[in-house]
C-alpha cells in the first residue's frame, strides 16, 4: 500500500509521523495528502497556509475525537461530542449542535486571513468553517438551505455584512472568503466571486468552529464537513481558483464536486 512511500512529500511524512506517534496508524490515503501539498508548493500557496485539516477519515487519524492538523500539533481540533462519525466523505454530526473546535489562532497580528471550507449540503442550515472573535470581528461561511444559498456573514462590531450565492450543489461545496484591506471577497465552489467593501480589524489570536459559532445558542443543523483551511494571507479569486482545481483532483477525489 505505501510502495511509494520514499517518495511522498516531507510534510506528508511529519504529518503521518504525527498520527503514528498518536497512537494511529498512517492515513490509508496518504497519497492523495501527499499529492495536495507537492501542488500547493509548486503554486506557490503552501507557504501562506497557516494550517488544514482533513476530516475525510482516510486522510487523517479516522477515530477519536482529535482532528489533526496537518502542519502543527498546535492547531489540532476537537469533537465536542465521541458520537460523531469519521467517514470516507468527511466528520458526519448527528445531532444539531454538536461541533468541531480549535483552539487561538495567532496570525502575527496580519489583518489579511482567508478561510476555505467543504462541506456536504444538509437539510438544515449549518455553519461550515467560521473564524474571529466572539464578541467582535469574525466572518462565517454557512449553507442557508431555506433559501437554497451559501452565505459569507461577517461581522466587525455593530456591522453585519451578509451575502451569498445561489450556486451550489445538492451534494460538497467549497467555500471560500478572503479579506484584503477593506474588500471582502466570497466564492462557492470555482465561480464567480463576490465582493464587498468593509473595515475589518482582526485580533491577533482568534478562534476557529467547524460546524458552527456559538453552539449554545445556535441551531447548527446536521453535516458532514471534509475540509478546512485557514490563511494569515488575503488569497486572490484565481488563486481560490487554483486551490479549488488542485482539492478538487487530489483530497477531493469523490466527493463529487462541481
Amino acid at each position: 500500500m505505501y510502495k511509494r512511500y520514499y517518495d511522498i512529500d516531507v510534510d506528508a511524512k511529519a504529518y503521518a509521523n504525527r498520527i503514528v506517534k498518536a497512537g494511529g496508524r498512517i492515513p490509508s490515503d496518504i497519497l492523495s495528502v501527499s499529492d495536495f501539498i507537492k501542488k500547493l508548493k509548486i503554486n506557490n500557496l503552501w507557504i501562506d497556509i497557516l494550517d488544514v485539516w482533513l476530516m475525510r477519515k482516510d486522510h487523517n487519524i479516522g477515530t477519536g475525537t482529535t482532528v489533526y492538523a496537518l502542519k502543527n500539533d498546535r492547531y489540532n481540533a476537537t469533537m465536542s461530542s465521541a458520537s460523531m462519525v469519521w467517514d470516507n466523505t468527511g466528520i458526519i454530526k448527528n445531532v444539531s449542535t454538536q461541533y468541531l473546535s480549535v483552539p487561538l489562532v495567532s496570525t502575527g497580528g496580519r489583518v489579511n486571513r482567508s478561510i476555505i471550507g467543504v462541506s456536504k449540503k444538509a437539510s438544515a442550515n449549518h455553519e461550515v468553517i467560521s473564524y474571529g472573535t466572539i464578541s467582535a470581528v469574525r466572518f462565517a461561511l454557512r449553507v442557508d438551505v431555506a433559501v437554497d444559498k451559501v452565505r459569507l456573514d461577517a461581522y466587525n462590531g455593530s456591522i453585519n455584512d451578509s451575502f451569498g450565492s445561489t450556486n451550489i450543489t445538492a451534494n460538497f461545496n467549497q467555500l471560500a472568503a478572503s479579506y484584503d484591506t477593506n474588500t471582502l471577497l466570497f466564492k462557492a465552489n470555482n465561480l464567480t466571486a463576490t465582493t464587498s467593501n468593509i473595515s475589518m480589524s482582526f485580533a491577533p489570536s482568534s478562534l476557529i468552529f467547524f460546524g458552527g459559532w456559538d453552539p449554545t445558542q445556535i441551531s447548527l443543523g446536521l453535516s458532514t464537513t471534509s475540509f478546512g483551511l485557514i490563511s494569515d494571507r488575503a488569497f486572490s479569486s484565481a488563486q481560490i481558483d487554483t486551490f479549488y482545481s488542485i482539492m478538487k483532483n487530489t483530497i477531493g477525489k469523490g466527493l463529487d464536486l462541481p
